[in-house]
Formats: C-alpha cells, sequence, structure tokens
C-alpha cells in the first residue's frame, strides 16, 4: 500500500516514463486521468512543475535545482 498521493503518484510515474502514455499505462488509467492528477497536484502547490510538447512531458526549471 502506497502513502502517496494519486497526485503524486501520477507525478512520479511521468518522470520515471517521461510520456503520460507511458505514465497512464504504469497507472492503468487514461492520459487524460495522469494529466487532471498533474494539473491538481500543481494547483495545490500553486505552481507548474510541467510541461508537454506533443510527445513527451518535462520538468519545468522549477523542478529541476
Amino acid at each position: 500500500m502506497s502513502l502517496r498521493s494519486p497526485q503524486l503518484e501520477a507525478f512520479l510515474s511521468v518522470a520515471k516514463s517521461k510520456t503520460v502514455h507511458g505514465a497512464a499505462k504504469d497507472l492503468g488509467i487514461t492520459q487524460t486521468g495522469v494529466t487532471q492528477r498533474i494539473r491538481a497536484l500543481e494547483g495545490s502547490l500553486s505552481t507548474t512543475h510541467a510541461y508537454e510538447n506533443r510527445t513527451r512531458m518535462h520538468g519545468s526549471d522549477e523542478t529541476i535545482p
């Protein structure tokens, strides 16, 4: 059992797989679900930690020290 929130799990899965598609597959949810969870995490932190292009999701400058 994980004590991490679903939002954090989605963020970490995208960081590991580098794609929303890969994270969705790993988590067993839709790509939209992954994106919604990341946006919810960003909203709760009042920041943006990821940005997307057509094929990949990357950390923002705030994410990577």
